[in-house]
């Protein structure tokens, strides 16, 4: 490629020396020396390269032919930190551990590293699966794709998975057949973090269900509608556990891979990490409905009273009987305290009201929120 370009400036040398009659003619070769100057250089730079894939022997020098394949296909020169990375790579996985390595923004970890591991180590009996952040998966299958889209061809297949999907064991059979697919075939397989966690938890999941089941609720007994039900129940029970059973295929497949993961440090972030995937039965939580009434119910009376709207909820008079207060007297007592607090800068106005001094607070606003929260109690318990 270098050695083209320079006798491209050569030739444009010689055009320039031979047409230019009038003019400047010394910008013109200078120009032109330029150009054959750079391309030159690059030449020698190309030609005294060093390649770091080599291993000595006493027989000579090894190469590995589809590191020369790469190069030569892809049209770049691998350079020194990127033949360590794929190398320590092989070895860790030959080991049996896992390996972190860092590169910066721009070194080749995308469009060189994870190609070469792909072509590596997709040998046809395990299978190759690249994990990226969600916002990085089109451009990775894209280059994935352009790289093995000619000469040394392989598929890319995505890997797409929600927990939203129904218990359907037809699913979970093709997603494997695509998988042994790609192991057969020495493909690659590219899916965002989220699809391999939902599997995983959809396993779990069901496997949760059917360990909360006894035996003995399954028995079917007189009662021909309780029959039905049970009839219902033990048929949603077969499908989680045949969907279940297909999933240990796939962990099964996986567990005998290869994961390449872009990006770890996103993907294992304890919090940017985290599936959220509440399984088991819903319950509602502590106090359901008097969490959220209560707070509601004070801002409602404050602002009412402040700002006069109209409470959206209409209060029982015989409450006020019962704790020797009535609603109207509490509203007047808080919108007398928040005029007293805008007038002596404790309670912002705008944008909103928003408190200033919390002795105030203390003082005028809380004995009167506190006997407002005394009526809501009194009517509810």
């Amino acid at each position: 490629m270098a050695a083209g370009q320079a006798l491209k400036a050569v030739k444009a040398l010689v055009h320039s020396a031979r047409t230019v009659i009038s003019g400047d003619l010394s910008f013109s070769v200078s120009l032109a020396m330029q150009r054959v100057t750079q391309a030159t250089d690059n030449l020698a730079e190309l030609l005294t390269a060093g390649r770091y894939y080599g291993t000595s022997t006493a027989a000579g020098l090894e190469v590995d032919p589809r590191f020369l394949v790469f190069e030569a296909v892809f049209d770049l020169m691998l350079r020194k930190r990127q033949v360590e990375m794929v190398t320590w790579f092989q070895a860790s996985l030959e080991q049996g551990v896992s390996r972190v390595q860092q590169m910066i923004m721009g070194a080749g970890k995308t469009t060189v590293v994870g190609p070469l591991l792909t072509l590596l180590l997709a040998d046809g009996q395990q299978l190759v699966t690249q994990v990226m952040p969600t916002a990085l998966l089109e451009q990775t299958r894209s280059i994935m794709r352009s790289r093995f889209g000619q000469i040394i061809t392989k598929r890319v297949y995505t890997l797409e998975f929600e927990r939203s999907v129904d218990d359907d064991v037809e699913l979970v059979a093709e997603i494997f057949g695509k998988l042994d697919a790609a192991r057969r075939r020495r493909s690659v397989v590219c899916t965002s973090p989220e699809a391999i966690k939902s599997l995983l938890l959809k396993f779990v999941e069901h496997l949760h269900a059917l360990e909360q089941v006894e035996a003995s609720d399954l028995t079917f007994g007189e009662s021909a509608r309780a029959n039905r039900e049970i009839g219902r129940v033990r048929e949603a029970l077969q499908c989680k556990s045949d969907m279940a059973d297909a999933i240990v295929r796939v962990l099964d497949m996986w567990r005998g891979g290869v994961l390449i993961m872009d990006e770890v440090d996103q993907l294992l972030h304890p919090l940017r990490s985290e599936l959220n995937f509440p399984i088991g039965a819903k319950d509602p939580i502590d106090m359901a409905g008097y969490r959220w009434d209560f707070p509601i119910f004070l801002i409602d009376g404050l602002f009412s009273a402040a700002e006069g709207h109209p409470l959206s909820e209409r209060l029982n008079p015989q409450m006020s009987t019962r704790i020797n207060f009535g609603a109207q007297a509490i509203l007047d007592d808080l919108r007398d305290a928040v005029a007293e607090g805008y007038s002596q800068h404790a309670l912002q106005r705008s944008p909103h009201m928003i408190l200033l001094d919390k002795a105030f607070y203390e003082a005028r606003l809380k004995p009167a929120l506190a006997k407002w929260a005394l009526l809501w109690i009194a009517e509810r318990f």
